[in-house]
């Protein structure tokens, strides 16, 4: 009997498919589909801390390597922050213990933008209004499937990925904060 998810994607010319990625069979199943010739977009939620990190999640649901190099487009990783709230955002000087919670030093030219809410009506005296994603985002190169076949570690992607430009969380966290968009608190409670 054919299991429900290959049943679906058997039939489906074009299929987006969302899931958490619990299983082998159902990883296996979609990722074997996407080498069939099928049009298939799949949305997996795996969770780790990083773009890179699900790759190796990947590789400990014992899915063939060469299955994971050719079926793999890209990665996502993302948080949310609070933003801060537009009408009460004022400068705030940052302290020496944000600067180097962020990696960035005392002597950062980032400093002057930082901003903070100090609440209003519009916030509800929180100093936050709505909500700003944080990404990560791995595109899979050639130089990544040769890597990913090889079954390299994570450190090992994680520095080819740097080189091929991708933006850590951690990257992009530091642009929004230096645009004023959210504060550091917030990067350091979502990371």
């Amino acid at each position: 009997m054919l299991r429900p998810i290959k049943l679906a994607l058997l039939n489906a010319a074009v299929l987006v498919l969302a899931l958490p990625a619990y299983g082998l069979h159902a990883t296996m199943d979609a990722v074997a589909t996407d080498l069939g010739g099928g049009l298939t977009a799949y949305d997996f939620t795996i969770h780790g801390n990083d773009a890179v990190g699900a790759i190796d999640t990947l590789y400990n649901l014992d899915i063939p390597t060469y299955l994971i190099a050719n079926a793999l487009v890209g990665v996502v990783s993302q948080r949310l922050a609070r933003r801060i709230c537009p009408t009460c955002s004022k400068p705030h000087a940052p302290t020496p213990a944000e600067l180097d919670a962020l990696g960035l030093g005392s002597a950062s030219s980032t400093k002057s933008s930082f901003r903070r809410g100090s609440g209003c009506a519009e916030c509800l005296a929180t100093g936050y209004r709505g909500r700003i994603g944080l990404f990560e985002v791995l595109s899979v190169t050639e130089k990544m499937r040769e890597l990913i076949l090889e079954q390299s570690g994570k450190q090992v992607l994680q520095q080819a990925a740097e080189r091929d430009g991708m933006q850590t969380l951690r990257e992009n966290a530091i642009e929004k904060i230096a645009s004023g968009a959210t504060t550091p608190e917030e990067y350091l409670k979502n990371m």
